[in-house]
């Protein structure tokens, strides 16, 4: 998939995204205000039923309510009479949020109320308000109620809703900027694949030339029974027939490995062996260019249980990065030294280094360092890949250390025999535990 395809899907989605935020966050506002429509309305309703019940009962009573004086005092009988039946009108229709209330009377301006403090001067301000028309003094009475707390109670009401939009609004978020980072991972490793293929078809095709071609001289006869040219280019043919087929074995290896069949041979070896293996057949390559390989081999316990040929493989990767990545005169160095229950085994070089951003990636599989200018180095991206997990298959660690223009360093540490260690552990444990 092209970048700008890519880049078009992306735009495409947050605005599909950013729309659906939009939508959710107007229905949430338009709940919220048929909420604050209802809960105007339940309180109008219950506060004009109470207005009429207390008319009823005026009209019905000997002593006519709010009217029993010329000055029109409301005694606290008949505000506690008003209390019970706002209480029954407000739980009917399910107004469960503090409230206060009040007569006010709209000649002397007072408010008669079991409220005290600021609330009282809000009550005369509250849209809340129902005449109490009296037969003789026309609205002079009011019954009004002020909710405090209004806005939270609408909330409390919309809080399920709240809960799920946000809820759906983090997942939609979430499942977004994880489609996008699987979108790049994914280009990603598709460049990785298609540099992969390249690679490999060039580490193929000069092999299979140089067959070839030694191929048709054998078959055209021109040697004319001179046995030493045959026997070069049968050489040729059996040299780059290893060729390839070690090529084809470090891809199959890594296909084992991430199918999650790999299995290790371990028997008891010797590590210094092994190194001076690997430094002899490479000592021929380096000497070629001028190099030299430095070694220091100070590790006095050098017996591990190991796969023989999986730590010659990956010392080989080792060495051959370290050739590979230095431009000149190469120099490798290779170090041991016993640490606890282990050996450590340092290998490095003064060549182009890698950069801190590179040194997070350089054990992932098909990852390759860039070279800049070096673009004649070959490799498929999937040797680092393989020592990590080839070491780690032995319980050990690797750690790089590397700076750019000055090389690279491998700490590989390998422990002894884990079993026997453990056992030895636990045979410990249990002398030791009291009786």
């Amino acid at each position: 998939m092209r970048k700008r395809s890519i880049y078009i899907i992306i735009l495409v989605s947050s605005v599909a995204l950013l729309g659906t935020i939009a939508i959710e966050y107007f229905w949430i506002r338009k709940i919220m205000r048929y909420q604050q429509e209802q809960f105007t309305g339940s309180v109008n309703v219950a506060l004009k039923t109470v207005s009429n019940r207390l008319y009823d009962m005026r009209q019905d009573s000997i002593e006519l309510l709010f009217d029993k004086s010329s000055n029109g005092i409301i005694s606290d009988t008949e505000l506690e009479l008003t209390h019970s039946l706002i209480q029954q009108e407000f739980s009917s229709l399910d107004i469960s949020s503090n409230y206060a209330y009040g007569i006010y009377d709209s000649q002397t301006g007072k408010i008669y109320t079991q409220s005290k403090g600021a609330i009282v001067k809000k009550l005369k301000n509250s849209q809340f308000n129902i005449p109490l028309t009296c037969p003789r003094r026309s609205d002079r009475f009011y019954l009004t109620a002020y909710f405090p707390n209004r806005n939270a109670a609408i909330r409390e009401h919309t809080l399920t809703w709240l809960i799920f939009a946000a809820v759906f609004i983090i997942i939609l978020i979430g499942t977004f900027s994880i489609a996008i980072i699987l979108l790049f991972k994914q280009k990603k490793l598709s460049a990785m694949k298609t540099d992969f293929v390249n690679n490999l078809t060039h580490e193929f095709k000069t092999p299979i030339s140089t067959i070839s071609l030694a191929s048709e001289m054998l078959l055209n006869g021109g040697h004319n029974g001179d046995k030493p040219r045959i026997k070069r280019y049968a050489k040729i043919i059996f040299d780059e027939n290893a060729r390839l087929q070690s090529q084809v074995e470090r891809v199959l290896q890594i296909a084992v490995l991430d199918k999650g069949d790999f299995k290790l041979k371990k028997k008891p070896v010797d590590i210094h062996e092994i190194l001076e293996t690997v430094i002899q057949s490479f000592n021929i390559i380096v000497q070629r260019r001028e190099g030299k390989i430095l070694s220091c081999l100070e590790a006095n316990q050098t017996s591990i249980l190991a796969d023989r040929v999986h730590l010659l493989n990956i010392f080989s990767n080792l060495f051959d990065n370290a050739n590979k990545y230095s431009p000149e005169k190469p120099v490798l160095r290779v170090s041991t030294k016993n640490q606890s229950n282990g050996i450590l085994i340092t290998i490095g070089d003064r060549g182009i280094g890698i950069s801190d951003e590179n040194q997070h990636h350089v054990f992932k599989n098909l990852y390759r360092v860039p070279t800049g200018d070096l673009h004649d180095v070959k490799g498929f991206g999937m040797g680092l890949y393989y020592v990590k997990r080839v070491v780690e298959a032995h319980g050990g660690t690797i750690k790089l250390k590397s700076e750019l223009g000055k090389g690279s360093r491998f700490k590989i540490y390998l422990p002894f025999d884990q079993e026997e260690q453990h056992s030895n552990e636990q045979k410990h444990e249990k002398a030791n535990t009291p009786g």
